[in-house]
């Protein structure tokens, strides 16, 4: 049977799990960020973050 039930709606889950402005600014100068895509911005990641250099 599907789980259908939501634990975190898309900002909730950005808040508590997601790259944000904050959480990249306190990486490493060399750290490489990695992801298999598609991105879901907004969720996964900021919006922004994902054109970062």
């Amino acid at each position: 049977e599907a789980k259908t039930e939501q634990l975190f709606d898309a900002k909730d889950y950005n808040a508590a799990y997601g790259l944000n402005q904050r959480r990249y600014d306190m990486l490493k100068d060399d750290a490489i960020i990695m992801h298999p895509g598609p991105i879901n911005r907004g969720v996964e990641w900021d919006g922004d973050l994902v054109e970062a250099p």
